[in-house]
Order: structure tokens, then sequence, then C-alpha cells
């Protein structure tokens, strides 16, 4: 008898994991699609700014926030098990720079943040939707 209800409290847990598993790729779905308008839109304003528009480096970086929301994303979908994985070359060297851009605007003037890089450490094999930033990844 204790066997049994073992194995009914493992599957009522399989059971959950797997609901939890398709509201992630649900919540995941519905945001993408969000994203993507907001990328868009982005982009189309970002383009009607000229070069030298102090707004332009704004809207850049709106686009690189819904690109690292994309990523999440794709942690969701990976969860759901609803994304293989798919190994690619990310360079650390663009990862540490944008990511000490980033940190950078968030600091009180009065604050310097400095990085230093190796410069045998460039690149890393790494599930770009695991990743932070996706955008970084090499072709």
């Amino acid at each position: 008898m204790e066997a049994r209800r073992l194995v009914e409290a493992q599957l009522l847990e399989a059971q959950k994991m797997e609901a939890l598993a398709r509201l992630s790729g649900g919540v995941a779905h519905d945001f993408n699609t969000m994203l993507t308008a907001a990328i868009g839109c982005a982009e189309v304003a970002r383009s009607a700014l000229p070069e030298e528009a102090a707004a332009r480096a704004d809207v850049t970086e709106i686009v690189a926030i819904a690109h690292r929301g994309g990523a999440l994303t794709r942690q969701l979908l990976f969860l759901a098990r609803r994304q293989p994985v798919e190994p690619v070359l990310l360079r650390l060297d663009e990862q540490l720079r944008v990511s000490a851009g980033v940190i950078r605007r968030l600091l009180r003037e009065d604050l310097d943040f400095v990085t230093r890089s190796m410069q045998d450490i460039s690149q890393v094999r790494i599930d770009a939707g695991r990743s932070s930033r996706s955008s970084s990844t090499l072709p």
C-alpha cells in the first residue's frame, strides 16, 4: 500500500510539472509576440532619428533590452521543452562590453566602473537560449 501512495505522489508531481511547463510555454509565446512588436516599433523609431540624436542611444538600449527579454522567452521555452538546445559561439569580449555599458548607466555619476578582459579568452560555445543576450552570438 505504501508503494502505491509513493507512485501516486510521483504521478501527481509529474502532472504538476507538465502543467507548469505548458503554462510557461504559453506565457513565453505571448511575451515573444509582444516583444516582436516592441522591437519593430523601436527599430522604426531608431531609423527615424538622426545619427547624432541623443535619443537614438536610448532607443538602441530599448532594442537591446527587448532582445534580452527574447532570451528570457527562449529560456521559458527551453523549460517547457519546446525549444531544442542550439549551441553557438559567444563572444565574451562583446558580452563584457555590453554589460559594462548597462552597469555604467545605472551607477551614480561620482562612481567609475572599470573592466579588464583577458586577451586569450574570446569565445565560448553556449546555448544562446540560455544566455542573457543572444544578439552577441557569432554566425
